[in-house]
């Protein structure tokens, strides 16, 4: 993903802001959707972490 958004960098080290947003805003989507259909089990795991029995 960083190399990806690299891409959008110039020779002059100027960058295109607008796609290079959109690019990390679709790259921020997979992640955030395991988050939050996997968060019941995620914090059930580390509520319970140390707890005996």
């Amino acid at each position: 993903m960083p190399l990806s958004l690299r891409m959008f960098l110039d020779s002059s080290g100027d960058s295109a802001w607008g796609p290079m947003l959109a690019m990390s805003t679709l790259a921020l989507v997979p992640p955030l959707v395991l988050f939050a259909t996997f968060q019941r089990p995620i914090v059930d795991g580390i509520a319970t972490t140390g707890l005996k029995g």
